[in-house]
């Protein structure tokens, strides 16, 4: 605040504030880079004070993905916070590409042509990337089944299968226990998160095998597990620990190949960043008194102001009557006129 950041800030995102802070600490010294800079800004405003709705609501809802993407580099993301990203930059590659294909819009710059084409290109394969995870599960952040694919991992597949035989094998004593109970039909029971139980009625606990496990009970029920179900019960969990450690280790694998993209996703995260600055430079520009200013060949230097006035300077005096500057600096003339 009552900086020159601060009155050009009107940034939308995170890492297009960024951007424009370098930008305002490093300012081109190249010619034609100003000018396709002041183009950019310029057809911006040719296009109404409240134009490109769709991209500036974009804009304003994206996550940090610039730092999201670091994150991922560096394989210190979670499932959740990884489809929030590549979320997000597939919007941008559908939008993106959705404005490169409507620039009827009467855009003529470069630059900002540019920016449109390179996210819409980098970021193709994002989507494809997002196919390979089962959404819902990577909202929890549920490693167990976090892959919608596992072909590309066979030692997790291999202990996916060890899981599921286990658990086949559980379902198949149940006829046998249905058996010993005397019943018809059985099915297990789970309680306080302990699952494969054998609920029994209290008054019928005396007709159970001695060898059977008691787990817990209420004043009306028993729940026991019976020594097959038990054995079973814990090379289940074996299984599903070592499940969970390949899991894990195929998700390193798994950001290991995405960190391949990383280049090529951070050009294109710049390139949303250099429009969002374009927008908020545009914002600044249309405001009463703003011009675009003519830019000379460097023979001969050349700096001509007419009625110049300093915008941080002039909001910090707010209060007070504001009197423009006329500057004339070149070769021959060496000028400047003050009034205070």
């Amino acid at each position: 605040k009552g900086s020159l950041f601060g009155h050009l800030e009107h940034a939308l995102t995170a890492f297009g504030r960024r951007l424009l802070f370098s930008w305002i600490g490093q300012p081109l010294a190249d010619l034609e880079l100003i000018e396709e800079r002041q183009q950019a800004v310029a057809d911006i405003l040719s296009l109404g004070a409240k134009s490109l709705p769709e991209l500036r609501k974009f804009l304003s809802r994206i996550p940090d993905v610039q730092r999201g993407l670091c994150a991922i580099l560096h394989k210190k993301v979670k499932p959740s916070d990884l489809v929030e990203i590549l979320s997000a930059l597939s919007r941008a590659q559908s939008l993106f590409s959705a404005l490169c294909t409507n620039f009827s819009l009467g855009i003529t710059s470069t630059a900002l042509k540019n920016c449109f084409a390179n996210v819409a290109r980098l970021l193709r394969d994002v989507e494809g990337h997002l196919d390979c995870l089962d959404i819902s599960a990577a909202k929890r952040d549920d490693m167990a089944t976090l892959f919608k694919d596992l072909s590309d991992y066979p030692d997790l597949l291999k202990c996916h299968e060890e899981v599921f035989n286990i658990e086949q094998m559980l379902l198949s004593l149940r006829k046998d226990i249905a058996v010993q109970l005397g019943v018809a039909t059985f099915d297990y029971k789970t309680v306080n998160g302990l699952p494969f139980l054998v609920e029994v009625p209290i008054q019928k606990t005396s007709m159970l095998p001695r060898d059977w496990f008691k787990i817990s009970s209420t004043k009306t029920v028993s729940r026991f597990r019976p020594p097959a179900v038990e054995s079973l019960y814990k090379d289940l969990c074996v299984a599903k620990e070592m499940a969970l450690m390949q899991s894990r280790k195929s998700w390193l694998t798994f950001l290991e190949k995405l960190s391949t993209r990383y280049t090529d996703y951070q050009q294109a995260v710049r390139s949303i960043a250099t429009v969002d600055c374009f927008l908020s430079l545009a914002e600044t520009a249309s405001q009463a008194g703003y011009c675009r200013p003519q830019m000379l060949p460097k023979d001969p230097p050349t700096i001509r102001i007419v009625q110049g006035r300093h915008p941080v300077l002039e909001l910090s005096c707010a209060q007070q009557q504001y009197v423009s500057n006329d500057t004339d600096l070149n070769g021959t003339m060496r000028c400047f006129s003050s009034t205070m």
